[in-house]
């Protein structure tokens, strides 16, 4: 963490961007030579997009140019069992994330489709709510959908009918 911000961080970073880019490069050929109408995407997280830490070693203008379908994994939430958030100031629910890496996605790539394939919005590490307000369903997927959004899995955590967690 000392070294961030000098010559020999940007040089790390610029090092992992290049080997992860090479990495997904070589799955997308190796399955195209298999599928030459294989369609493929990439699982990028928003959060490590639209933080200011910009240290994961992702180059997210490239790898959206590698695939053919706009991967991610999106959240969103409208409260937080680690307390106030800052969104909540003036908002009712999360939009940011998932609003500013779809338009920021759609800009590098935008005829390709926006596939979220581990969507949190209805639950994710501190957003655990056992009863989902249905205007915040309305509300997010809507905006989703204005957005881009072509589709989504959606990501779950499991508990019992009593509630409890599996």
């Amino acid at each position: 963490g000392k070294l961030r911000g000098t010559p020999i961080w940007y040089d790390w970073m610029r090092f992992n961007q290049h080997r992860v880019n090479q990495w997904f490069t070589f799955l997308d050929s190796e399955i195209k030579k298999h599928d030459s109408s294989a369609k493929t995407h990439i699982k990028l997280m928003p959060w490590l997009w639209n933080t200011d830490i910009r240290d994961h070693g992702l180059d997210f203008e490239s790898l959206l140019e590698i695939t053919d379908i706009i991967g991610f994994d999106a959240n969103s939430e409208y409260s937080n069992f680690r307390g106030k958030q800052d969104y909540e100031t003036n908002y009712s629910f999360d939009w940011q994330s998932a609003a500013m890496s779809f338009d920021f996605f759609s800009s590098i790539q935008p005829q390709q489709l926006l596939w979220d394939s581990e969507n949190h919005f209805f639950n994710n590490v501190k957003f655990q709510e056992r009863n989902i307000d249905p205007d915040y369903v309305r509300a997010i997927y809507w905006l989703a959908a204005t957005h881009g959004l072509a589709g989504s899995s959606t990501w779950l955590w499991g508990r019992n009918l009593d509630g409890s967690i599996i």
